[in-house]
């Protein structure tokens, strides 16, 4: 038994070099879900390709600390079980926004308090804005979060962590009435 055990081994260990070596890298799947529409037209431009995804609203289950949520631009959502996580710099709402700008600006934002202006330690200029865009930081009740997408319907939805109940409970792919937040842009 021990032989084939060994040989079993060599074999799995062999196919899984043989893999890595000749299989692309695996893609993580993350819970939020996108849809794209389905068209004809192969030779949609980028900003085409980004009118045409739409995001569902849904609540998750928080399984573990470190649970990816949702993703935008490369840009992980995450979340641990328990109470709020507001003064958390991992896991706090203004964490994603400070690990969000540092990924897609390479901007450091700090002065993330309730009625108060983003600013960069860089010295790049974020200014309120009234009409949001893709990507805008997006501000209501000491709560912080990133425009995901401007909808046609006078709303937009967001991407954010630490909006969570029940200590293991979370929505992903928010979606709110423009008029309702105030918005900040990075100018660069």
């Amino acid at each position: 038994m021990r032989k084939n055990w060994g040989k079993f081994l060599v074999l799995l260990l062999t196919t899984a070099a043989i893999s890595s070596a000749v299989l692309p890298a695996p893609t993580v799947a993350y819970a939020a879900e996108q849809t794209t529409e389905a068209s004809d037209n192969e030779e949609k431009d980028e900003a085409e390709d980004k009118e045409a995804v739409s995001y569902k609203e849904k609540a998750l289950t928080i399984t573990k600390t470190g649970f990816v949520a949702d993703t935008f631009n490369g840009v992980d959502a995450i979340y641990r079980k328990g109470s709020n996580d507001g003064s958390s710099a991992t896991y706090s709402c203004a964490a994603f926004i400070k690990k969000y700008y540092k990924k897609v600006y390479d901007v450091s934002v700090y002065n993330l308090f309730g009625g108060s202006t983003p600013k960069t330690y860089e010295g790049d200029k974020i200014t309120s804005v009234k009409s949001p865009r893709e990507g805008d930081i997006a501000y209501k009740n000491g709560h912080w979060s990133i425009v995901k997408k401007v909808n046609e319907d006078d709303t937009v939805t967001l991407i954010e962590q630490n909006w969570k109940w029940n200590g293991s409970q979370c929505k992903i792919n928010r979606t709110v009435g423009t008029s309702t937040l105030n918005y900040f842009r990075l100018a660069k």
